[in-house]
């Protein structure tokens, strides 16, 4: 993506150059989504994130530093808005299952490394509302972007011990979940 990414862009766009930052967003705009789609997962509030996102981007441009992958900076923000909204959510105690039905689970590294049983999937997207708000982004980072340690640290700016911690934490309460949810479901049938 960063590639594609062209510096004089990001340095037109720093001099406040409207159609520079347009096709900057333009650019960055699925990629933005998509992020904020996993971690939110609903639509409508996705696109307010990104929204959000890009006007932060605009109004402190001048502070990017070109050292750091524009792509990581944005991810940043985009991370940093989906934390805060969960928060918000979690606060209401708005979650409802079909809220949570737009996650795409790539189970690359959770449990038995690839789960195919879409009842299951179904489950897991349910019961990932149970964790705390930040436990649901390191979730999402770690388990469905299939971020590593190092790089969830740069992006959310949590020390390594912590999300390690909370990591270990969500992980354990959504195998815990997991598993009352798949016996209560057998002992119904």
């Amino acid at each position: 993506m960063d590639q594609i990414i062209n510096q004089d862009l990001l340095l037109k766009a720093q001099k406040a150059d409207k159609y520079a930052f347009k096709l900057l967003v333009e650019e960055t705009n699925q990629y933005a989504y998509n992020l904020a789609f996993k971690m939110i997962a609903n639509e409508e509030d996705a696109r307010d994130i990104v929204q959000e996102a890009f006007i932060r981007v605009w109004k402190h441009i001048n502070t990017y530093n070109p050292k750091i992958k524009f792509t990581t900076w944005l991810y940043k923000i985009i991370i940093n808005l989906c934390l805060d909204h969960l928060k918000m959510l979690k606060r209401r105690n708005y979650y409802t299952k079909e809220s949570m039905s737009g996650i795409s689970l790539n189970t690359g590294h959770f449990l038995e490394k690839n789960i195919e049983n879409e009842n299951l999937i179904s489950i897991m997207k349910s019961l990932i509302k149970e964790i705390s708000p930040k436990q649901q982004v390191l979730f999402v980072l770690y388990f469905i972007e299939e971020k590593n340690i190092d790089e969830i640290c740069l992006l959310t700016g949590f020390k390594k011990g912590n999300v390690k911690s909370n990591i270990y934490y969500a992980r354990l309460k959504m195998q815990e979940m997991l598993q009352k949810e798949i016996n209560y479901n057998s002992l119904k049938m």
